[in-house]
């Protein structure tokens, strides 16, 4: 290894409660206007998505309401289907921490699912 070679970022997930209260409602209005089926999926896909947002969070698009956070804040755009709902999973990168067993690790903090055609955050639900 070379002195200008760098050791890669490692990302762990940090998910905010507000995240999962967000989750449950997703998961009642599908289970109340589709089916408890489709909720599952539905729920279950979301995760899946989620997980995978540690391989690279980078690579996802800065929020249009980016302006009104204290630091860059991405989104995930998840839809189950081709025909249902998107769904925007919001997180930031929060400040590398050293973990007990290894190296720094760089949280990404998820703290919303927001259905995507409700309004963009105002900037004071946003600075909460």
């Amino acid at each position: 290894m070379s002195d200008t070679d760098e050791t890669p970022t490692v990302y762990v997930l940090d998910i905010a409660n507000a995240f999962f209260t967000d989750l449950n409602d997703g998961w009642e209005h599908f289970r109340l206007h589709v089916s408890e089926e489709i909720a599952d999926e539905w729920r279950e896909s979301l995760m899946r998505a989620v997980w995978q947002i540690v391989e690279n969070p980078l690579g996802y698009s800065l929020v249009s309401e980016y302006t009104y956070f204290k630091r860059p804040v991405r989104r995930l755009l998840h839809q189950r289907t081709k025909s249902s709902a998107a769904y925007r999973v919001l997180f930031y990168l929060k400040e590398p921490v050293t973990q007990e067993d290894g190296p720094q690790a760089t949280p990404v903090f998820v703290f919303a699912a927001r259905h995507g055609s409700a309004k963009p955050l105002s900037v004071r639900k946003a600075r909460e």
